[in-house]
């Protein structure tokens, strides 16, 4: 599902760019009636800025994380950049880590950058 102008329209909020969701084959519903699933990746497309990448997975996690009973994932896929400097040190990234861990989930990302020499 795409996020970023469908689910959330609002220009002002940090979103992500979309939404999977794996579904249980049997669809589960608490007492205000909002359907349950078994596992949501939120991704993000994003050139270089990675931290950027971050807030805006942060702040779509906790938009969406009640309506979901189950795994919470974050995807990130960078296409300017290899390796960011900030992977393991950033406190954006351990926060967003450690609410990905609480909901059994974990935070990835790869890139789409080509080496000339390997092409």
């Amino acid at each position: 599902m795409t996020v970023d102008g469908c689910l959330i329209q609002s220009q002002g909020k940090a979103k992500c760019d979309y939404i999977i969701i794996v579904c249980n084959t049997q669809k589960q519903e608490d007492s205000s009636n909002r359907e349950f699933f078994d596992n949501v990746y939120f991704v993000e497309l994003k050139g270089r800025d990675f931290l950027h990448a971050v807030d805006q997975l942060t702040q779509t996690i906790n938009d969406f994380k009640s309506q979901v009973n189950g795994k919470l994932f974050a995807r990130i896929v960078l296409s300017k950049v290899s390796k960011p400097e900030v992977i393991k040190v950033d406190a954006k990234v351990v926060r967003l880590k450690k609410i990905l861990k609480q909901y059994g989930g974990n935070l990835e990302y790869k890139s789409k950058v080509y080496d000339t020499d390997n092409v």
